[in-house]
């Protein structure tokens, strides 16, 4: 099975208005167990954003205006390549697919799930 982990930085924490800032996937080969077998690919694209960067949001996610600045996430690639998995898996799955759901509406068919820590 091939699966997608997938992680965003944005502007906000609101996933209907707020935009994705830089988005990051690897995509993974499990087994039956679920034990990773093989990191097949990964990549990340930023954007520059619509708005001015708060600085409690650069702070938090170490991105601002000049390392933003003249980038355009590529919607399509990143569709085509998370597309490539059967899955989502994502930290904050809830957080994260809000936001996935609006730029990359071609990968919603995807079932995600969070990534759960045993201790």
């Amino acid at each position: 099975m091939t699966i997608a982990v997938v992680d965003t930085k944005t502007d906000g924490l609101n996933g209907l208005c707020d935009t994705v800032l830089e988005i990051a996937a690897a995509l993974i080969e499990v087994d039956a167990e679920g034990r990773i077998v093989r990191v097949i690919d990964y990549g990340f694209a930023r954007q520059e954003p619509e708005r001015p960067i708060l600085p409690r949001i650069s702070r938090l996610t170490g991105l601002n205006s000049e390392n933003l600045a003249g980038n355009t996430i590529p919607i399509g690639t990143v569709s085509r390549f998370i597309d490539r998995a059967d899955a989502i898996l994502a930290h904050n799955a809830g957080f994260d697919r809000n936001f996935c759901k609006r730029l990359l509406p071609d990968i919603d068919h995807l079932p995600c799930t969070a990534i759960i820590l045993i201790t």
